[in-house]
C-alpha cells in the first residue's frame, strides 16, 4: 500500500483551516487598541508597616501611642473606639461575623478578653487605632500628559499601634467611580510608592506618578509629592545611608518622624519595606470577563 504523504498533509492542513479557534489561541491574539472598559468601582487600601524607634531607652514597654494622645485637642490623630468598647446596642451581626472568624488565640491579640472571673482576663485590646480626619481627597497626576488628573476621595487613614510591639502600620484607603481600567492598572502601579528608584529622562520619578497631592475638605492642597526632587533622595543616601520618602508621605505620617533625618520629633520610625508599598486593591466591573489575562498579570 503507498501513502502519498503530501496528499496527507495538505489534508491536515485543510482540517486545521477549518477547525474553530481554541480558547487559547484566542486568549493569545493582540488586544484591540479599543481595549479599556469601565472600572464601575475601584478601592485601594495601602498598609505600610514601620519600625518605632524607642522612646525612653530604660523602659520594657515603649507606648508610644500615649505621646500622640498626650498632644491633647491640638493633635491631628484621635484615636477611635472599636465595636467593643462602644454601646453593646450597636454590635451588629457583620461584627459578630468578623470575630468568629479568627481562632480564640488570634481573637485575644485583635479584640483582647472582656470581663470574666479569674485573675488577667479583663484585659483591654493590644491594638490601639488612631485616625487622622483632615486629608479629604487625592490628587494623582500621571506621567502621560494626555491623561488629565483624577481626584480620589480618602476613606480613611489610620495609625494601628500594637503593644510591646515596635511596629506602627499606616492604613490608607481611597476610592473612585467609573475609572478606565487603564487608569486604575497605572494607579496601583504608581501611587503606593514611598521613593523613586530612577528618574526619567524629562525628570520625574521612575514608576511614581508626576504629582500626588493631599486635598483638603475645602480642596486646598495640604501636601504635595516632590519625586522629581533627585538631588533630595541622592544626597540624603549618601548621608544616611538610607533612603528617604516622598514629602506627602512624611507629611501624613507627621509627627512621626523618620530616624535617619534632622528633623526634630520623639517618635521616629524605619523603613521596613522597599520603594512599592504593600497594598490591596478591589474592583467592579459590568463584565469581569472582559479581563483579560495580561490585565490581571498587570
Amino acid at each position: 500500500m503507498t501513502i502519498d504523504l503530501e496528499e496527507q498533509s495538505m489534508g491536515s492542513r485543510r482540517l486545521m483551516e477549518q477547525s474553530p479557534p481554541s480558547d487559547a489561541r484566542a486568549d493569545s491574539r493582540p488586544l484591540s487598541p479599543g481595549h479599556n472598559p469601565t472600572v464601575r468601582h475601584f478601592r485601594q487600601i495601602v498598609l505600610w508597616p514601620l519600625q518605632l524607634m524607642p522612646v525612653q531607652h530604660d523602659a520594657p514597654v515603649q507606648k508610644h501611642c500615649d505621646y500622640i494622645q498626650a498632644q491633647g485637642p491640638n493633635s491631628l490623630w484621635r484615636e477611635i473606639e472599636d465595636e467593643f468598647t462602644g454601646d453593646p446596642a450597636q454590635f451588629q451581626e457583620r461584627h459578630y461575623s468578623e470575630f468568629i472568624t479568627f481562632l480564640p488565640s488570634v481573637q485575644r491579640f485583635l479584640y483582647g478578653e472582656g470581663t470574666g472571673r479569674g485573675t488577667g482576663v479583663n484585659q483591654e485590646s493590644p491594638i490601639r487605632v488612631f485616625r487622622r480626619n483632615d486629608v479629604a481627597q487625592v490628587r494623582m497626576t500621571y506621567p502621560d500628559p494626555g491623561v488629565a488628573p483624577v481626584i480620589f476621595n480618602v476613606a480613611h487613614i489610620d495609625l494601628y499601634f500594637f503593644y510591646d510591639i515596635d511596629l506602627v502600620i499606616l492604613a490608607m484607603e481611597i476610592f473612585a467611580d467609573d475609572l478606565p481600567l487603564d487608569c486604575v492598572k497605572d494607579t496601583m502601579l504608581r501611587f503606593a510608592r514611598g521613593y523613586p528608584t530612577y528618574w526619567e529622562a524629562e525628570g520625574q520619578g521612575g514608576h511614581c506618578l508626576k504629582k500626588t497631592e493631599w486635598l483638603g475638605k475645602d480642596g486646598t492642597v495640604l501636601a504635595s509629592s516632590d519625586y522629581e526632587d533627585k538631588s533630595k533622595y541622592l544626597s540624603f543616601v549618601c548621608r544616611y545611608r538610607a533612603p528617604c520618602i516622598a514629602s506627602h508621605w512624611e507629611f501624613l505620617l507627621e509627627p512621626l518622624v523618620l530616624h535617619h533625618s534632622a528633623k526634630g520629633g520623639l517618635i521616629r520610625y524605619r523603613q521596613i519595606e522597599s520603594h512599592l508599598l504593600p497594598f490591596m486593591a478591589y474592583l467592579t466591573l459590568d463584565n469581569p470577563a472582559a479581563l483579560t489575562r495580561a490585565d490581571f498579570i498587570r
